[in-house]
């Protein structure tokens, strides 16, 4: 059909076909349609051999004469076109009704394609060729469509045929088909229009196999009858279906067919055993959406993005479910697990745990006897809404930013790097409240540009913030936690910090979603009525005044021994106190009137006190009283 030569032959091959071999009434009914595809070829024929298609003749059954006669006349149609028409040859040939012609040839050549064509068409051919009007108008349907080509189809009617018969002979298969293309493949005869065209579309894939096709759509009726399964049990249960809202969100009709597959098709799966871990773990996701410093811990942890509320995303959701479905899992005690992040970077002194073997300073057995001494100097004590520092974490891009002034006594420290800084702008919510007391400390930290401010002595006058001295750390969470020294523009070197050790007083400072959580995982910070005039790392200045060869110099930290006893009766917040100075220690930061710990300031959460709950219902004195101070040992 490709080569002029050839063309000829097999025109006039398919000409003599028509007027010899084929019903010349089967053959009228194409002619008897004009399409814009059949129009130019009637009219060639009917100039050439004076064949008229509206013959009357050529509309009844065919008889010998009738046959005789109009044989006589396409043959000559045949030559004429062969001969004076060579010049349009290729046009005429490539007409989908000589196209047709030519595909009926090629069947009646071929007695298994001429089956395949039976089977998937609902044909008739024989090995005389088409034996009815509808067989001719199936292969004009054929040749007719856009792209065709007889040699691709040929091959793939084979193909197709050979997967018909494969799905017909196993009702298994069959079935699998049906379900999954909500199709109607019989298990004997011809398949409808509509699924025909799908077996075609399935072997026209170019990496196709039999094999494997039929592999895939057994696995995936498999999948879909388990898919049906989950859908039905989580839209007529509405716990189950609480549940999958939390974890995926999708819901009753609406259950999106790829988020059940990608439950179904996981190895082991089975409907109840889903659900069962499908409600531990919602419950856990709901339960770390409740708790901020939970989320903050698991996602730093784990290294997710569970939002406070929604659906988690779908790398979260498998982290979460791999937790739930772990052998001997505890929801309350993996949430134990979930301390706090930690404020200054993971490898600073402060998040570092101490080993078991820990050397200790040659001097260790004075210092400690040192401390105790001081703890009789006044009653040890815990502050929080007095003299500790209120902790404030905000969003720059939210929370707009005001001007801080350095003042002191009077005098506007305006020659400072430090003032310089603040008085551009400090993201200070509405509503902060410095702690009470006279060092008026407030911390704020700056999540979006990730800086913490401190402040010491920080008011406001005539509504305009200002503060005897503070300190800044950039990149913060990365950081060592120690306040910078900084050189100023006059060349001066500045302290910044608002304590008398350059130590942060964040630093240390127990928050209360750690005693929410049980556990506090960072060194503590103490400060000590008689510190010496000297100071240890990580301290980078002192305010201690006395001289003595066994007063303790701050930035010294003091530890409890491995094998501490955490006496049962102790109250809560002595428990955790001793068990993270056991694991962290405690770093005396700075100077007071007694031996003292920090809790952060909770003014801003409310008037009633968080901390009695952990005092064990004793008064704070008798509390304090349970700390075994001459167990401690001093480490550097």
């Amino acid at each position: 059909m490709r080569i002029l030569l050839s063309r000829r032959f097999r025109l006039a091959q398919i000409v003599v076909l028509i007027s010899g071999q084929l019903p010349l009434t089967a053959f009228a009914s194409l002619l008897t349609e004009p399409t814009p595809d059949t129009m130019p070829v009637i009219g060639s024929v009917s100039q050439l051999s004076g064949y008229d298609s509206t013959s009357t003749a050529l509309n009844q059954p065919a008889t010998p004469s009738t046959t005789s006669t109009a044989s006589s006349a396409l043959s000559a149609m045949a030559e004429k076109i062969t001969t004076a028409w060579s010049s349009t040859v290729a046009s005429i040939a490539d007409a989908p009704v000589f196209q047709a012609a030519s595909l009926a040839l090629a069947l009646q050549a071929n007695a298994a394609q001429s089956q395949n064509m039976n089977l998937l068409y609902g044909s008739s051919f024989k090995p005389t060729g088409p034996s009815l009007a509808y067989d001719y108008k199936t292969l004009y349907g054929i040749t007719s469509a856009a792209g065709y080509d007889e040699t691709k189809f040929l091959a793939s009617l084979q193909t197709t045929a050979s997967l018909y018969r494969s799905l017909q002979a196993n009702l298994n298969q069959v079935q699998s088909f049906n379900q999954l293309y909500k199709s109607y493949v019989p298990k004997t005869g011809s398949p409808m229009t509509a699924d025909r065209v799908k077996l075609f579309a399935a072997t026209s894939d170019p990496n196709y196999t039999q094999a494997a096709y039929v592999a895939a759509i057994q696995a995936l009726r498999a999948t879909n009858t388990k898919n049906v399964a989950l859908s039905l049990a989580l839209q007529t249960n509405p716990e189950h279906a609480t549940n999958y809202v939390c974890l995926y969100g999708q819901t009753g009709n609406a259950l999106d067919p790829a988020y059940l597959s990608s439950v179904t098709g996981t190895a082991g799966y089975t409907l109840n055993g889903f659900l069962n871990y499908l409600k531990s773990t919602a419950d856990l996701c709901r339960a770390l959406q409740g708790n901020t410093t939970k989320l903050e811990s698991f996602n730093v942890k784990f290294g997710c993005e569970l939002l406070r509320a929604g659906c988690p995303p779908d790398a979260t959701r498998a982290v979460l479910m791999d937790i739930t479905r772990a052998a001997g899992y505890d929801q309350t005690a993996f949430l134990q697990t979930l301390v706090p992040v930690p404020i200054f970077g993971l490898d600073s002194f402060w998040n570092t745990t101490l080993a078991d073997n820990e050397s200790l300073n040659p001097n260790s057995a004075n210092l400690v006897t040192q401390l105790v001494a001081e703890t009789k100097v006044s009653q040890p004590w815990f502050n929080t809404s007095k003299y500790s520092t209120g902790v404030y974490t905000v969003d720059s891009t939210v929370t707009a930013k005001v001007p801080v002034s350095i003042i002191r006594n009077g005098v506007t420290l305006s020659f400072t790097a430090l003032h310089t800084l603040t008085s551009k702008g400090v993201p200070i919510p509405e509503g902060a409240v410095p702690a009470a007391g006279t060092d008026g400390h407030i911390t704020i930290l700056d999540t979006a540009t990730d800086t913490l401010y401190e402040f010491w002595q920080l008011k406001k006058v005539n509504g305009q913030w200002q503060a005897s001295w503070g300190g800044a750390i950039v990149n913060y969470s990365t950081s060592n936690g120690i306040m910078p020294i900084v050189t100023n523009a006059a060349g001066g070197r500045e302290y910044w910090g608002a304590t008398a050790t350059g130590l942060p007083m964040v630093g240390g400072t127990i928050m209360l979603d750690e005693l929410a959580a049980g556990v506090i995982p960072h060194v503590l910070a103490m400060s000590i009525p008689l510190p010496k005039n000297t100071y240890v790392y990580p301290a980078t200045r002192t305010d201690g005044h006395t001289t003595g060869a066994n007063n303790i110099p701050e930035g010294t930290i003091f530890r409890f021994p491995p094998d501490v006893v955490i006496n049962p009766n102790w109250s809560p917040l002595i428990k955790m106190m001793v068990v993270a100075i056991r694991d962290y220690g405690v770093v005396v930061r700075d100077k007071a009137g007694c031996v003292t710990f920090y809790g952060e300031d909770p003014t801003q959460y409310g008037s009633t006190n968080p901390y009695t709950q952990y005092y064990g219902g004793k008064p704070l004195w008798d509390v304090m009283n349970q700390m075994p101070w001459t167990q401690l040992q001093a480490t550097n």
